[in-house]
């Protein structure tokens, strides 16, 4: 099985969101792994943190999951204030 791996830029906000949900549409498609790699992330967006957890949602349905790699604590920060700390394991 092939990968879908990205580097997230350190600012995750709805626009870098629009552009990474085609991206993850088709990787989830096509059956790919999901690799997000979050060390630079500074700010994560409510719409990003949504779509990261529609992502893990779509993928658990199969038995799959997103891989959150070298996350920063930003990210960490972020996820907590909206109560998503469960798409991470530390």
């Amino acid at each position: 099985m092939s990968g879908f791996h990205a580097k997230l830029q350190p600012r995750v906000d709805i626009l870098a969101a629009s552009e990474l949900h085609v991206e993850l549409i088709k990787a989830i498609a096509a059956n790919q792994e999901i690799v997000l790699d979050c060390s630079d992330v500074e700010v994560l967006s409510a719409a990003a943190a949504q779509l990261f957890f529609a992502t893990a949602k779509s993928l658990e349905a199969s038995g799959r999951a997103v891989q959150f790699q070298h996350v920063s604590q930003a990210f960490k920060s972020d996820l907590a204030t909206l109560g998503l700390t469960e798409l991470i394991k530390d």
